[in-house]
């Protein structure tokens, strides 16, 4: 695994494959000839439903165990070309793809749920993360693109942000915390309702921040990443339950 890892060529993909690999469970210490279909299918029941090496796991999120499963899988194939394994053995299984399943409507927020948010992010200070659900409910952007934003992203007079990067989970030591986008097709130009720009502005006015700075800031300083974002806004929204990371 520390191979596949150092392989990654941007610092979001590292990070992931090292967080993978710090959870890999019973296979941590297995010969990759000795895995077989049912220690990956307990692997796959562990992440849905807890891990038992990490106290209080409760099951990770749809999409982050379709990630991991990509990142095992990838290792696997890779021995696979080194002639390590004839078989990749993720292909004699069905993935956990989060696509394969039909989206839970119900889990989705509501209006209401969304209003209520941003109203209590307001009322208790937080009012940088209410401008920030704001900006992505209404622009359909992605929490870590929303972390990468700098002002001159902004063109208050077209109307439109210009998405060129995001922030990364775990930036490496001596980076800044910005990361480039996950495709070439995510660079694009998107359209933002007046209101949501007006809300941009008083943000900025509040806040005062150059213009190749991060338009949104942790009060210690840092950028939102995406998981930051998510953990937040999610607390606020089911209060009662837990996303574990």
């Amino acid at each position: 695994w520390p191979t596949w890892a150092a392989l990654a060529t941007t610092p979001g993909t590292r990070a992931v494959r090292d967080r993978v690999g710090k959870n890999l469970g019973d296979m941590a210490d297995m010969k990759i000839t000795d895995l077989r279909p049912t220690i990956l299918r307990q692997w796959q029941t562990h992440l849905r439903e807890g891990r038992p090496w990490v106290t209080g796991c409760t099951g990770l999120a749809p999409n982050t165990i379709s990630s991991w499963w990509t990142q095992l899988s990838g290792c696997l194939h890779m021995a696979v070309t080194d002639e390590l394994l004839l078989v990749n053995p993720c292909s004699k299984i069905p993935g956990p793809g989060a696509a394969s399943e039909p989206l839970d409507t119900r889990t989705l927020p509501t209006l209401d749920q969304i209003r209520e948010a941003v109203q209590h992010a307001d009322a208790t200070g937080r009012d940088t993360l209410a401008t920030m659900i704001i900006l992505a409910v209404s622009t359909g952007m992605r929490p870590g693109e929303v972390g990468g934003l700098r002002w001159k992203n902004v063109d208050r007079k077209a109307g439109v942000i210009h998405v060129v990067e995001q922030t990364v989970q775990r930036p490496a030591k001596g980076s800044d915390g910005w990361g480039p986008l996950k495709t070439r097709s995510s660079r694009r130009q998107v359209p933002v309702p007046p209101e949501t720009m007006n809300r941009l502005r008083r943000h900025r006015l509040m806040h005062p921040a150059a213009a190749d700075d991060a338009m949104f800031r942790t009060p210690t300083g840092r950028l939102w990443s995406s998981d930051r974002i998510n953990h937040r806004s999610e607390e606020r929204r089911v209060g009662k339950e837990c996303r574990s990371r």
